[in-house]
Order: C-alpha cells, then sequence, then structure tokens
C-alpha cells in the first residue's frame, strides 16, 4: 500500500475470499496526502455538477467504489446530456473496484484509456466534452471461480474454468497494473508489531518529491519508440540490472508499457530508500511486485 501511494502506482490485490485484501485496499485512503488548495477546488466543482453533496472542508482524497453491476456510462460517464462517472468522481482520489472479474468487460476495457491519458473525451451531437480522470486504481479479484485455488485441496475449480474466469481480464488492462499481489491467508500473530495508518502515512508525506514523479509522468509510448533490445537507452539502470531487465523481458515477453511501469516502480521504491539510483534490489523488488508468474499464467505470456 505504501509503494502503491507514494508513486501512484494502480494495484490488483488476488486473493481468497475473507484473507483481507477488500479491507487492506479500503485504507488506501488514510495513508494519502490531503489535497492541495486547487485540487480541492477542482474536486469540489466536479461534485457540484454531478449534484453530489461533498462536505465543503473535506480535503481528503475522494475514495468511489461502485458495484460490479454498474454500467459502462455510470462507469465512465454519459448519457445525451453527458454527466460524469466514477472515474471522474474519483478524480484526484481512488477508484476501487472490489471483485474485478465480476465487472462487465466492457466496463473494464473501458478504463484502458482514462487511465493511460487521465481523462475522457466524450462526444454528444458532434460536440467533444473532456472530463478529468486522473485517479489511482485500486482492484481486488480471487483467485478463481469458487476463491481456493491457493488451497488445492479445497478448490473445486477446474483448469478450464480457471483460464476463462482469468480471461475476462484482457492482457491489456492487465497490463496497466503497476503492482499485482497474491494475498495468502496466514494467521497474523497477536502480538505482533503493527503500524497505524498514521505512521505510515508520515513515510508517504516525507518520500513523495517532485522527482519521484519525474519518471511517473513520462507516459508509455515514449518507451514504445525503444526496441526491447535498447532498453539502455531508455532506463536509468545499471549495466547489471538492464541485464536482468533484459532477461525478464525476453522470459515473460514484457511489453514495453510493463517496461514503463516496473522502473518507475523500481524507482518509487529506490527513492523511498533514499537512493538516488536504482540498484539490482530495486528492479528485483519491483520485478516481484508485478507478479509475472501470474501475468504468464493468467494470459499466457509465454
Amino acid at each position: 500500500m505504501e509503494i502503491a501511494v507514494t508513486g501512484r502506482h494502480h494495484i490488483l490485490l488476488i486473493g481468497a475470499p475473507g484473507c483481507g485484501k477488500t479491507m487492506a485496499l479500503e485504507r488506501i485512503p488514510s495513508i494519502m496526502n490531503s489535497l492541495s488548495e486547487d485540487e480541492y477546488l477542482e474536486v469540489q466543482a466536479l461534485y457540484q455538477a454531478a449534484g453530489i453533496h461533498r462536505d465543503a472542508g473535506d480535503f481528503c482524497p475522494p475514495f468511489r467504489k461502485p458495484h460490479s453491476s454498474i454500467s459502462r456510462g455510470a462507469l465512465i460517464g454519459g448519457g445525451a446530456v453527458p454527466k460524469v462517472g466514477e472515474i471522474t468522481l474519483a478524480h484526484k482520489g481512488v477508484l476501487f473496484l472490489d471483485e474485478l472479474a465480476q465487472f462487465d468487460a466492457k466496463c473494464i476495457e473501458a478504463l484502458r484509456q482514462p487511465l493511460e491519458d487521465k481523462q475522457i473525451i466524450l462526444n454528444r451531437l458532434g460536440r467533444d466534452y473532456t472530463m478529468p480522470a486522473d485517479f489511482l486504481l485500486a482492484a481486488a479479484m480471487n483467485p478463481c471461480p469458487c476463491g481456493n485455488s491457493f488451497t488445492p485441496e479445497a478448490c473445486r475449480c477446474s483448469a478450464g474454468q480457471k483460464r476463462s474466469y482469468y480471461h475476462r481480464l484482457s492482457g491489456p488492462v492487465l497490463d496497466r497494473f503497476d503492482l499485482i499481489l497474491t494475498v495468502g491467508q496466514e494467521a497474523k500473530k497477536m502480538d505482533a508489531e503493527t503500524e497505524t495508518s498514521a505512521v505510515i502515512r508520515s513515510r508517504v508525506l516525507e518520500h513523495i518529491r517532485e522527482e519521484q514523479r519525474e519518471l511517473s509522468d513520462t507516459p508509455y509510448s515514449y518507451f514504445s519508440q525503444i526496441q526491447g533490445e535498447d532498453i539502455e537507452k531508455i532506463c536509468p539502470l545499471n549495466k547489471e540490472s538492464q541485464k536482468i531487465l533484459k532477461e525478464e523481458q525476453k522470459k515473460h515477453h514484457i511489453s514495453m508499457r510493463g517496461i514503463h511501469k516496473i522502473v518507475r516502480t523500481a524507482k518509487t521504491i529506490a527513492g523511498m530508500e533514499q537512493q538516488s539510483g536504482i540498484g539490482e534490489g530495486h528492479l528485483i523488488e519491483a520485478l516481484s511486485l508485478r507478479n509475472m508468474e501470474f501475468l504468464s499464467e493468467a494470459v499466457g505470456y509465454e
């Protein structure tokens, strides 16, 4: 959660029912920075335009959690007279999609362009309407239809059912998540040391720096102009890290968008450790957080 918020990385948690993934993602706003004055005014204006009351003194980032039965128009906006959708109401905040695989495929696919452009452009009666949609996407899903894929002896799903379930999410959609994590059900010791949201939030505020946003704001299209064998031309990595990334790209057929996201995450981790450059450890951690094994299984990257 801390890495996701610090670098504004889209995150997907995969785990069995009751493992805590929903509870964890619902806590994201508690460790986020408050809205700046300009962001506050922008968010308030959007809510007023939508006819939704928002407390005048609320500087907390928006947190929207639409149900999986939501329509495409309600999610991204639309109508004869265009109205803002959930992605615009989540502007400068979090859009949380619980049970991601249960959403209509058209709704999920409609998120692809807004996630890249941070806005949605709707055309109605020959006019273009541009609505902001700069949000952090957080999502959760079960590992299979019955939810017990991580406990083979309890799973009732066939291999075909699992593939069908995974294929509800296209490769391009999964490619837009920076962090893809599997969540286990290991019992936490009652006497284990814990941290409050306030403690984590203080670190997040400390780590957020303009230099950490520099690479984040570089569109992946810049990366796509360079061939995979020329990674060293676009990534601020040492030779050993470049070698690791090339090997992973070849093994898992990682797209240039994927390379962009992995390097972004590694840069965030390095910044959190107060390191100016990306080391091998930062890159390896970023690769593990992207969960290439799951992507390979889910969308057939291998």
